[in-house]
């Protein structure tokens, strides 16, 4: 995402690795990582000055609305 003009970008909590230069924090002062509380994706936010937002995944609300359909557990 180096060289977008992102202001935000969503990093579900089970990534486990970005490349240090994934985001160029230093052209757009204003760009948040949103993320889960204790996720690898909080780490590196504060590791590189990146503003931190927590937040609900997404992903995890659209993937727990299927499993209840499905009667199942997102973590299966």
């Amino acid at each position: 995402f180096f060289g977008t003009k992102l202001s935000s970008i969503e990093i579900h909590k089970k990534v486990k690795n970005i490349v240090s230069n994934a985001f160029n924090a230093r052209e757009n002062t204003n760009f948040v990582i949103q993320c889960k509380k204790g996720s690898y994706a909080e780490s590196f936010a504060k590791g590189n000055h990146l503003s931190v937002e927590y937040c609900e995944s997404k992903l995890d609300n659209f993937l727990n609305a299927q499993n209840e359909l499905k009667g199942r557990d997102i973590d299966e």
